[in-house]
């Protein structure tokens, strides 16, 4: 349940610095003995008090967030891999899997802060084209559970790099499916001083 006091404290947050709450609290229980307990304890603990529960707030808070909608489904598979590394001793996801996932968004919140600090915006400059950068396989219909993200850059030369490896994998993701699909690569800048994610055209990476 979010409360009146959640939204007043972490809505007007940006959805970066959101995220690096979670990963502050991630950072702990890969640092201590914490993980070891929440396994011991088994997924029907989760959200207790010692076994993830400022997690499993903070994540709530965050799909609550209106402004967050158009990243619903990332923030829910985030917390599905989350919880499948913690929980099921099967699977394949690692520790460092999880830890440089979480790291892509404190990196992302400090390149924000770094290119504001002690600066005020001129009317003459424009705001775009500063990173960071996200990476996705998406559809033009409004209907977005199948996006699939692939990373975040902070300079245009990785995003542009990384963009073009991407076109070129998914082209051939689609010829060995032999279907044809809405789906294709798109990236997207998330553009600080009015919390919103914009598309970029590949030309803007140069």
């Amino acid at each position: 349940m979010v409360d009146d006091q959640d939204k007043e404290i972490y809505y007007p947050m940006s959805f970066l610095e959101q995220m690096t709450w979670v990963q502050e609290d991630i950072e702990h229980i890969l640092n201590n003995s914490t993980l070891e307990k929440m396994r011991s304890a088994g997924v029907e603990r989760f959200g207790e008090p010692g076994y993830g529960s400022s997690i499993k707030r903070l994540l709530e808070i965050i799909k609550s967030d209106p402004k967050n909608k158009p990243l619903l489904r990332e923030i829910i598979k985030a917390e599905k891999e989350l919880l499948l590394f913690i929980y099921d001793e099967h699977t394949d996801l690692t520790e460092d899997y999880i830890r440089n996932y979480w790291k892509e968004y404190f990196k992302a919140y400090c390149y924000v802060l770094e290119q504001n600090n002690g600066r005020e915006s001129n009317a003459n400059e424009t705001e775009y084209g500063k990173g960071p950068f996200f990476l996705v396989v998406t559809a033009d219909e409004w209907n977005h559970d199948d996006d699939r993200w692939l990373g975040i850059y902070v300079s245009k030369k990785d995003a542009r790099e990384a963009y073009d490896r991407a076109v070129a994998w998914w082209a051939e993701e689609q010829r060995q499916m032999s279907l044809s699909t809405s789906q294709r690569v798109a990236m997207f800048e998330y553009v600080a001083f009015d919390d919103r994610f914009r598309e970029v055209d590949r030309k803007e990476l140069d």
